[in-house]
This record gives C-alpha cells, structure tokens and sequence, in this order.
C-alpha cells in the first residue's frame, strides 16, 4: 500500500511540475502583451521585420514618406482650425446675449467643439494624429513618425479580429509557416498580426486560469498522498521554486538576439522575469510555511512531556517490568515444586 501511495505520490508530484511550467508560460505570455509591453516592446520588431517602412498590412506603405507627405496637408489643417477657433472666441466675446438666445447648433466654435487632430487613411489603417504634435516637431523631429507609429499599434493591438485564436492560423495556413520566421519573408507572417492583439492576450490568459485550477486540484491530492502533512508545503514549495528557474531559462536564450525572427518571438517572453519572481517569492512562502510547522511540531512534542513526567512514565515502565519479572520466578517456582511431587 506505501509503495503505491509512493508511485502515486511520484505521479501527481511530476503533473504538478509540469502545469506549473505551463501555468508560468500561459501567465508569461498574456503579462508580455499587456498593451503597454506591445507599445513599448512592438515598434522596434515591426521595424525590424519591414525594415523601417512599417508595411504592416499593405506592402507598398512607407510610413514615414507618408506621415512627410500628411505634415503639409496637416499643418494647413491645423492652423486654420486655430485660426478658426480664435475668431470664434472674438465674435463670442463681442455677441455673449446674442449666444444666450441662438439654438445649440449656431453657437460659435470652442475649445470643446473643436477637432484637434488631422485623420487620414493610407497603408490600410486610419491614422489619427493630434495637432499638439507640430509643437513637438522642433524639439524631435520624429514626433509625426512616432505617432504614427503608435496608431498603427492601436489598430493591431484592438482589431476586431473574427476568427477564434486557432482559427485565426487556419485563416493564414496557405500563407504562412512558422519557417517562414527563418526565412524573413515579410508576406507570409502579415497574417499572423492578431499574435500581439487583446484578443492573443486573454486567449493566453484564459488558458492559465485553466492550469491554475490544474495546480490546485494536484495540490490537494499532494496533500492526502503524502505521509506527513507538514512536507506538504516544502514539497509543493520546492517544485514552485525549481518551476521559476526553469522560466527564467526562457528569458536567457533571447537575451541579445539579432535574429528578427528570435527578436519576434522575444517579445511574448519579455516579461519572464516579473513571473520568475512571483512564482519564486510564492514557492519561497510555502517553504518556509513547511519548516516552521516541522520545527512548530517538534517543539510542540517537546512540551508535551514535562521531565517530572518523563521520570513518572520511566518509573512506571520500570515497577512493570519488575513485577512481569517476579511473576514469572513465581509460576517458575510453582512448576518446579510441581514436578517435584510428581
């Protein structure tokens, strides 16, 4: 019976480990394409994978020729809203009983009515960029490229797409392969943009709240299989911890990658250190949880029994041992006078 509590033990101890591995890939993934990762971590890999054009959906696209080309429509655009919006301020000024009694749709232009941005559609998405931006142009000259390049992240990141996660890969089947990676070839992994999107994010999500449920049904059958409740702890601890070290291997092979393909897949492991440490500090918990019950045990044992007792039960043990002694030269006695009189 041992031996297979043991086996089973063994069994349960090896899944638990390997949900946790999962578990702290899912949890991985979905932190590395929280919204502000991708919009931190995506414009360099996109630049790197287009070679600067960031021709996401249409190949021909060049932002920055386009955003050079939007700054002169842009700036017409911009400057005649302002020149628009002070002339409704002096003709609000000089008329404010006038403004009083005309409808909602004759009141001169304000500062909470007025577009503030320039909108405009080229390479597949619609891009729209805040006029406070030509203020930054002087001091960053790529402030118009840098907010392009934040909207083309928007619409990847919030695209509706309409296809479950892995149908999504069916969709693209006849255009992409993961080879496709090695080979760079920039028509075949346009598709396969919903990777860094919300939709990506809590598909990974869902699936560790899965392994969690996993972890803790294989926890509690840890619990009953082992023989000292109190190693229950240290044993779940240490799996925990081991699990964390394995993680943190991930984030090792693409430190310093050049390979564009590597730098891509880089992206869904960037934030392994951040679970490295929670999966860590939480092993580190129950571990520490698991000594002190032992040590808490053993004093507990300890106070238990007094020396004044220890010496009573000693006594005890001793006079019982004497009189088992004495009975037994009794009933010798008794059989020898016997045989005597036989």
């Amino acid at each position: 019976m041992g031996f297979i509590r043991g086996g089973l033990l063994m069994i349960v101890s090896v899944v638990f480990f390997v949900t946790l591995l999962l578990g702290g890939v899912f949890l991985t993934i979905s932190f590395s394409l929280n919204y502000e990762n991708v919009e931190k971590e995506f414009p360099l890999i996109a630049e790197n994978l287009t070679n600067g054009k960031f021709n996401l959906a249409e190949e021909n696209f060049n932002l920055t020729r386009e955003m050079e080309r939007a700054s002169v429509f842009m700036v017409d655009h911009c400057y005649s809203l302002n020149n628009t919006f002070q002339n409704g301020q002096n003709n609000t000024a000089k008329n404010d009983t006038l403004v009083q009694n005309q409808n909602a749709s004759d009141v001169p232009v304000s500062s909470e009515n007025l577009p503030v941005s320039y909108v405009f559609a080229s390479g597949g998405y619609v891009f729209v960029i805040p006029c406070s931006v030509l203020d930054e142009l002087e001091e960053n000259p790529q402030a118009l490229t840098d907010a392009g390049i934040s909207n083309i992240v928007d619409h990847i990141y919030y695209e509706e797409y309409d296809c479950n996660f892995w149908d999504c890969f069916k969709t693209v089947a006849s255009d992409f392969s993961f080879l496709s990676l090695f080979r760079e070839r920039q028509i075949e992994w346009r598709g396969t943009l919903f990777l860094v999107s919300e939709k990506a994010r809590n598909y990974w999500y869902g699936k560790f709240s899965s392994a969690l449920i996993g972890l803790l049904v294989f926890a509690i059958l840890i619990f009953l299989l082992i023989g000292q409740k109190q190693n229950a702890p240290i044993l779940i601890g240490t799996l925990m911890m081991a699990s964390s070290f394995v993680l943190l291997w991930f984030e090792n092979i693409f430190e310093g990658v050049t390979k564009v393909y590597l730098v891509f897949l880089s992206l869904f492991f960037s934030k392994t250190g951040t679970v490295f440490w929670i999966v860590f500090i939480f092993g580190l918990i129950l571990f520490s949880a698991g000594i002190a019950l032992r040590l808490l045990q053993k004093d507990l044992i300890k106070r238990k029994f007094s020396k004044k007792d220890i010496l009573g039960i000693f006594k005890s043990e001793m006079s019982k041992t004497k009189e088992k002694e004495v009975s037994a030269k009794k009933e010798k006695k008794e059989g020898d006078v016997k045989k005597m009189k036989k």
